[in-house]
């Protein structure tokens, strides 16, 4: 295996006007390359544009291809997100228009407006490649001779097409993302990338690009396209490389992989070469040792690998991307501010009339007008279908609200504190049906994303139950909770300070110690209610230590007796000093998480601070382990594990030797990080990974299944989740925190299988995976 070199291509904008030296150098400023396209004028019929309802729809006149008769075609758009949709004007004989739109105007050429309304129709998006050619660079760097040369092409381009009914579009190029993998497209044992020659040649300090990238994706796009106006670099041949195939092979790499999006799908780039107008193109080429095919473009290389992610690149990634950029939709960032100001021709000139009164005009004008009586049928089913889609999304958008109606469940402990898409009810349990005992909860999460409201919803319907006792407590003050509650409880319940805070709890401890000694609470009723103190922005009671020490008592000692706690907390992790505290909090029966990848940040809390893992192997069970804290966080199935008494090497004999007796042969052991207790293996056959780690009960061998760099604990419980989820048909158990190396900072967690595990059918995930990274 050697390295893959992968840029992804974003249109910065495209250009539909003619340009001079200056205009063009302007245009290119923050561009590294640009294409040159053409495709038959489109037009606007003026007296077709109907505006109202936040709906567009228009009549086009253009050609599919440079050889058809001109015909109409009728697209149209819903602009509900934008606002309302007035003033619509067209210039230069309908190649231009103007609109105001929600009192800003947005204004360009005919055949994005069309492009945009159609959704990238491909009778209307596709553009013939002309020319491609690099650019000058951000802030400059190429001289004027170099610019002289430039638009000489494009001046001829200009002059070809003259006379005849086309369009001359100008589309500049910049790199959206790039990355680097020590892997490629061929099986074999060719040593990696050489990082420092990579950092000499391709990668730059500050950011910017160096030439022998620019010249590479120049050439790839030229090669792959084969533009008729290009002279040179219209082959890629692995047998006479340029000098910056021959940089990109020196530094170890023998694959490129070059995506240009369809910037969200406004355009489809084709040539004569690549006759599919695709709104995406990834593009892959190669610099691979003898044997090789003696290709003109593309990849050369003869056996490719059956398995690896770069050989399924290199077989279909064109189509993958091409399939996903079809679901993609186009955006309005043509027009209006977001819009280079140069895109506009000189010619235009803009008379913006701003009358309140357009929207109503211009739809009597349509009514009335020569095109209308010929396409009204295409508007209206335009417009329904629109309509139609806006109550979809409309009912699909409402959420529910609390109708104030009591919905406790005496038979399940139960009440209703939402509603799911699908109608089903968000339960909350309040008491244990059986036992009796009252749930405390612990809500947590962002500022300002509900969780006050649900407090307030809980305590209100524990309240109306008629079985349940309310004590609010606000320590911060801020939430009105005196307004809120005094109608319905004695001023004397009500905590509005951290002070009456602390009293409420001492009281609801002394009401512990009462019912413990009197032992007449069964189950929370009228006579002897539960009781729940529920704490608003909690954050200030949990670290005050007599705070702390009274809410672990009722966490731990209160639900049996009928005392709960309803805590909302903003910062958990500004917690966690406490490791009493959290440890209690997590026992919580209830534990809501208001703030992205909650569920996973509960997960996280629960493995860390609830009950720990005394065992790196439990007996024949299988045990997946995630190993973070490290730059790289490893996903792996534990194997098999041996005394940890033993030296590094004679761990390292036993390891070999364990796999060697299922013909599993690796490369030498090599330090894992600066970890003197962790090592690492290739299995170079298979290309797999083999870790060995001294815990503190045993050295563990561990199959490495996958790593990725993760930045907290939460993150990375989802991704060894998921990336679980997408390998194998396993039932998991709770992950918790176990044997780890003892290194700081640094923590394993495991689940265990329960029952039977099986191996999926990677393709589509594998498949989803590489969309999302390149």
């Amino acid at each position: 295996m050697a390295g893959t070199l992968a840029y992804r291509l974003n249109v910065v904008h495209i250009y539909q006007r003619r340009f001079d030296s200056e205009s063009l150098a302007e245009a290119l400023t923050s561009s590294h390359w640009y294409i040159v396209t053409r495709r038959p004028s489109t037009k606007i019929i003026a007296d077709s544009v109907r505006l109202d309802d936040q709906i567009m729809t228009v009549d086009f006149a253009t050609r599919a291809d440079l050889d058809s008769e001109i015909q109409i075609y009728t697209f149209g758009s819903s602009f509900q997100e934008l606002g309302d949709l007035s003033d619509f004007q067209v210039y230069a004989d309908g190649a231009y228009f103007s609109v105001n739109v929600n009192g800003k105007l947005f204004h360009g050429d005919a055949w994005a407006l069309a492009s945009l309304l159609s959704g990238a129709d491909s009778k209307i998006s596709g553009q013939e490649v002309l020319y491609i050619g690099q650019a000058f660079g951000s802030g400059g760097g190429r001289n004027s001779w170099e610019r002289t040369q430039n638009h000489k092409k494009l001046q001829r381009i200009y002059e070809d097409h003259v006379d005849s009914d086309c369009e001359i579009f100008l589309a500049p190029l910049s790199l959206e993302s790039s990355l680097t993998s020590s892997d490629d497209h061929i099986e074999d044992t060719e040593p990696g990338p050489d990082m420092s020659a990579y950092e000499r040649m391709f990668a730059s300090s500050d950011g910017a690009l160096k030439k022998t990238v620019v010249d590479l994706i120049e050439h790839s796009l030229i090669s792959y396209f084969a533009p008729p106006y290009n002279e040179k670099l219209v082959e890629w041949r692995a047998s006479s490389p340029t000098g910056a195939m021959r940089k990109m092979r020196a530094a170890g790499f023998r694959l490129l992989h070059v995506h240009l999006s369809g910037w969200w799908g406004l355009a489809r780039f084709y040539s004569a070469q690549v006759p599919n107008p695709y709104r995406s193109h990834f593009i892959s080429q190669d610099l691979p040792p003898e044997p090789r095919r003696p290709v003109l473009r593309g990849v050369a290389a003869e056996n490719l690998s059956g398995w690896r992610f770069d050989a399924m690149l290199v077989r279909e990634g064109n189509e993958i991307f091409a399939e996903v950029a079809e679901g993609s939709g186009t955006m309005l960032r043509a027009f209006g501010d977001e819009a280079p100001a140069i895109r506009k021709p000189p010619t235009v000139r803009l008379t913006p009339k701003n009358d309140a009164n357009d929207v109503e005009s211009s739809a009597r004008e349509w009514a009335s007008g020569e095109w209308a009586s010929e396409n009204a049928k295409i508007h209206e089913e335009i417009r329904k279908t629109i309509l139609v889609a806006r109550k979809d999304e409309q009912k699909a958008e409402e959420s529910s609200k609390y109708s104030g109606d009591p919905s406790y469940d005496p038979a399940a402990g139960t009440i209703a504190v939402g509603e799911y898409e699908d109608g089903e009810l968000v339960l909350w349990r309040l008491n244990d049906p059986e036992t009796g005992a009252v749930d405390s909860a612990l809500i947590i999460g962002n500022q300002g994303m509900g969780k006050s409201t649900q407090l307030r919803m809980v305590m209100l319907q524990a309240a109306q139950t008629g079985c349940f006792f309310i004590i609010p407590s606000d320590p911060s003050g801020r939430n009105d909770f005196y307004s809120l509650w005094s109608k319905i409880l004695e001023d004397r319940f009500i905590a509005t300070d951290l002070n009456s805070t602390i009293v409420n709890l001492t009281m609801a401890n002394a009401i512990i110690d009462a019912r413990l000694t009197a032992g007449n609470y069964s189950k929370p009723s009228r006579e002897v209610p539960g009781i729940l103190l529920g704490i608003d922005d909690a954050d200030t009671v949990l670290r005050d230590d007599q705070g702390a020490r009274l809410v672990e008592r009722i966490i731990s000692s209160g639900g049996k007796v009928g005392v709960g706690l309803l805590l909302v907390v903003s910062d958990i992790a500004g917690l966690e000093s406490d490791e009493s505290l959290m440890r209690h909090l997590v026992t919580c029966s209830n534990i809501s998480s208001f703030m992205p990848n909650g569920y996973w940040v509960v997960e996280d809390l629960r493995a860390r601070y609830g009950q720990l893992r005394t065992s790196t192997l439990i007996g024949d069970t299988i045990s997946f382990v995630v190993h973070h804290g490290t730059e790289m966080t490893v996903l792996g199935l534990v194997v098999a594990v041996t005394d940890g008494r033993i030296t590094s090497t004679e761990a390292q004999t036993w390891g070999r030797g364990l796999l060697a007796e299922h013909d599993i042969t690796i490369l030498d052991w090599t330090p894992l990080g600066s970890d003197p207790r962790s090592w690492w293996a290739l299995d170079p056959l298979r290309i797999i990974f083999w870790h060995l780690r001294q815990h503190h009960d045993g050295w563990a061998l561990i199959k490495v299944v996958s790593q990725v760099p993760c930045n907290s604990g939460a993150d990375a419980l989802q991704w060894a989740n998921n990336a679980i989820k997408i390998r194998f048909e396993a039932d998991l158990s709770s992950w918790r925190v176990g044997p780890a190396t003892g290194e700081e900072g640094v923590l394993a967690y495991y689940a265990d299988v329960r029952g039977d595990i099986g191996v999926k059918d990677t393709s589509e995930a594998t498949r989803q995976w590489l969309l999302s990274r390149y």
